[in-house]
């Protein structure tokens, strides 16, 4: 599956810290990081390789909702 451009991150993207910040999620961890300097939060899925299309599209869904939000 090829993911959208828009979900390309260009820069300097590091995970920060040995243990995420949440693990509640039912697929994904999230991450303290910074991005070209800045702090950011970075969803890390937890998938096995039989899983990962299917996780994919709900990342997918969850990012583009966060992206629509964004714009209002």
């Amino acid at each position: 599956m090829t993911l959208p451009s828009s979900h390309n991150i260009s820069g300097d993207l590091a995970r920060v810290g040995d243990h995420p910040i949440s693990v509640d999620g039912g697929t994904a961890d999230v991450w303290e990081g910074t991005h070209d300097g800045r702090k950011v939060c970075i969803k890390c899925p937890r998938v096995s390789e039989a899983d990962l299309q299917a996780v994919t599209q709900v990342h997918l869904r969850t990012g583009m909702a966060f992206r629509v939000a964004q714009e209002y």
